[in-house]
C-alpha cells in the first residue's frame, strides 16, 4: 500500500513550510507520493487581489521558479525516500459568499493555466494537460472562516469533469461524502508542520505517476483513509472503502473515541473529526 497526500502548501502561497523541508517531512514520515498544490487565486474579487498583493498566490510571474524548485526536490525525494512528488496548483476562487467559493486541485500540472478562466474552463484545461482534477473541501470545514460550497451545490455540472472529490480534509471526514457516487480521496491540506496530524489516503497501486492518477479516477478501486499523527507506522484510525458506499470504520485498541474534539489533546497531535 502507498500512502499519498495530494493537497499540500508551501511558502509559494500561504504555507509555512519551504518545498525542501516539506519533502523531508513527508519522506521521513513514510509517504509514498505527495502533490504540492499552492494556491492560484482568481483576481476578480478583493480577496484574490489581496492574496496577490501579499505575495501568497501563484502567478504567471513566479510559476517557472515554483516548477523549478519542485523539480529539483522531486529528484531528491525519489533518490532519498523513493517518494513521488507531483507539481500541482489549487485554483482558488474566494469571495464573501460561501456558496460561490470554489477550490480545485490540479495534480501533475505540466503548464501554467491562468486563473482568469472560469471553473469549468480551468478544469478542462488542466485535464487536457494530463492533470488529475480534485474538488477540494466541498463541505463545511469547522476550522475555516471561508467555506467552498460551489462545486458540490452544482454537482450536476462539475461531477462529469472532476476526477476525484475530497471526502476528508485535514482532520475532518464528511460522512455525507462517503455516500456520494464519486471517486473519493483524503488529503491533509497541509499548511504548517503543527497541523501534520491529518487524514490521508492509502492505495494498492504501482508507484508511478500515471498509475496513481488512473487508480484514483476509478471510483470502484478500493482505498483506505487513514488518520496520521506521526509516521505511516503510527496509524490508529482507518476508513476502508471498497467501491462506493458501505465504508468500514476501524481504530486500534486504545485510540480515542472523542472524534469531535477540535483542540490539541496530547503530544501526539490532533484528533480526527467525523461529521
Amino acid at each position: 500500500m502507498i500512502t499519498i497526500d495530494l493537497h499540500m502548501h508551501t511558502t509559494f502561497s500561504d504555507g509555512k513550510i519551504p518545498v525542501g523541508k516539506l519533502v523531508n517531512l513527508c519522506g521521513q514520515s513514510g509517504l509514498g507520493a505527495i502533490a504540492i498544490t499552492d494556491h492560484l487565486c482568481t483576481q476578480t474579487h478583493l480577496l484574490g487581489r489581496s492574496a496577490k498583493f501579499l505575495n501568497i498566490t501563484l502567478t504567471e510571474g513566479n510559476w517557472k521558479n515554483y516548477v523549478r524548485e519542485i523539480e529539483k526536490e522531486k529528484n531528491r525525494a525519489w533518490r532519498e525516500y523513493k517518494m513521488l512528488v507531483f507539481t500541482g496548483a489549487e485554483y482558488t476562487h474566494n469571495t464573501f459568499n460561501h456558496k460561490r467559493n470554489a477550490h480545485i486541485l490540479a495534480v501533475d500540472l505540466k503548464e501554467f493555466i491562468p486563473s482568469s478562466l472560469v471553473e469549468e474552463d480551468w478544469i478542462k484545461a488542466a485535464k487536457q494537460l494530463g492533470a488529475l482534477t480534485v474538488a477540494a473541501h466541498p463541505l463545511k470545514l469547522r476550522d475555516a472562516s471561508s467555506q467552498t460550497y460551489y462545486l458540490l451545490e452544482n454537482a450536476d455540472r462539475f461531477a462529469p469533469i472532476i476526477d476525484v472529490w475530497e471526502a476528508c480534509n485535514a482532520r475532518t471526514l464528511w460522512r455525507q461524502m462517503l455516500k456520494k457516487p464519486f471517486s473519493l480521496i483524503a488529503s491533509s491540506d497541509l499548511h504548517s508542520q503543527s497541523r501534520w496530524p491529518s487524514w490521508r489516503t492509502q492505495i494498492d497501486c504501482e508507484k508511478d505517476p500515471d498509475a496513481i492518477k488512473d487508480f484514483l479516477k476509478n471510483k470502484n478501486n478500493s482505498r483506505e483513509f487513514v488518520f496520521m499523527t506521526g509516521t505511516t507506522e503510527e496509524i490508529k484510525h482507518r476508513v476502508i472503502l471498497n467501491g462506493v458506499g458501505n465504508p468500514q470504520f476501524t481504530k486500534k485498541k486504545g485510540a480515542r473515541n472523542d472524534f469531535n474534539n477540535h483542540y490539541p489533546v496530547d503530544n501526539s497531535g490532533w484528533l480526527p473529526s467525523y461529521v
